[in-house]
């Protein structure tokens, strides 16, 4: 398994073929999940958001992203209250401050993957496809699509993993991710690759998919900061999703998502410079408190921040 005359050997093409096929596996996990998910809840969260007008909801926006997997998902439907003149903008505000807690949630499901509780968590798939099959009631039906979606994510998660043990064996490819320094490259890679994927969920699992198998991103110059810098450039990459859904939307739908933007954008502009004052941070915290779980480490500090 080597580069030869510049152009990648099959088992490397087979490697990134079924990364890409866990991504797909990924996000369809996440699909049956959240959609699911939220047409058990749906009726629920709407009298819950209606119901406050007298208090700041960001625990509401935490709590309902952690159970859909979506900030883009909880975002969304705001800004459709919003629009609909169902919420406050002041209101939304606040929920999306806590939306961007709640999908720290996935990063740290993927953490789990260090843990032999995510080769069983992959079962999940048959048990809820199980359910779904020998049930009649829709509502059981349901659940059993949402079980087997989180299941599908666990699946994702061991086929990415895998995918990645094969470049971790090219000193091309380690080469080239040590070789990738500049902070300011690796903040508009965040960004760039979150909105394609239209999922910083599945950005900051490849990442930690990467750490899992010992590969190295960044050099020197940025120490272990390296990968916190494209995990700041998915948090603003993610905003794309809610700026689209306030498309054609009233006004004030338009400043939810905008207010979006920048809540994101401020936030990871501040922690980047701080991250280029602090050089060690991560070295210093977050891989010292969690030696030998660079995983966790890597979800720890997506929680923190956020």
């Amino acid at each position: 398994m080597f580069f030869q005359g510049g152009s990648m050997t099959i088992e490397v093409i087979e490697a990134i073929i079924t990364l890409l096929s866990g991504l797909g596996i990924l996000l369809v996990g996440f699909k049956m999940l959240s959609d699911n998910i939220e047409r058990l809840a749906n009726v629920g969260l709407k009298k819950l958001f209606s119901k406050t007008s007298k208090n700041i909801p960001a625990g509401i926006g935490a709590l309902t992203t952690a159970i859909i997997q979506s900030s883009g998902a909880t975002t969304i439907m705001i800004v459709g209250f919003v629009n609909a003149g169902a919420m406050s903008l002041i209101q939304a505000t606040a929920m999306i401050m806590g939306a961007n807690i709640g999908t720290t949630i996935t990063a740290q499901i993927a953490a789990l993957g260090s843990f032999d509780v995510a080769l069983y968590a992959t079962l999940l798939s048959i048990i809820g496809m199980t359910i779904y099959m020998a049930f009649k009631r829709e509502k059981i039906k349901t659940t059993g699509l949402a079980i087997a979606g989180l299941g599908l994510v666990f699946v994702a998660l061991s086929i990415m993993k895998n995918s990645m043990s094969i470049f971790n064996t090219l000193p091309e490819v380690t080469s080239f991710l040590s070789s990738c320094s500049n902070p300011f490259l690796l903040l508009i890679f965040g960004i760039i690759f979150t909105t394609l994927v239209q999922s910083s969920s599945a950005v900051t699992t490849i990442l930690i998919s990467m750490v899992a198998v010992g590969m190295v991103i960044g050099g020197g110059e940025t120490g272990g900061n390296a990968i916190l810098y494209i995990i700041l450039g998915s948090n603003i990459g993610s905003c794309s999703t809610a700026l689209i859904s306030s498309l054609g939307a009233s006004v004030n739908a338009k400043r939810t998502s905008l207010i979006h933007l920048m809540f994101n954008t401020f936030g990871a502009i501040l922690f980047f410079v701080f991250l280029l004052c602090v050089p060690n941070f991560m070295d210093a915290t977050f891989n010292k408190w969690f030696s030998g779980a660079p995983q966790t480490s890597i979800a720890m500090f997506h929680t923190f921040f956020n």
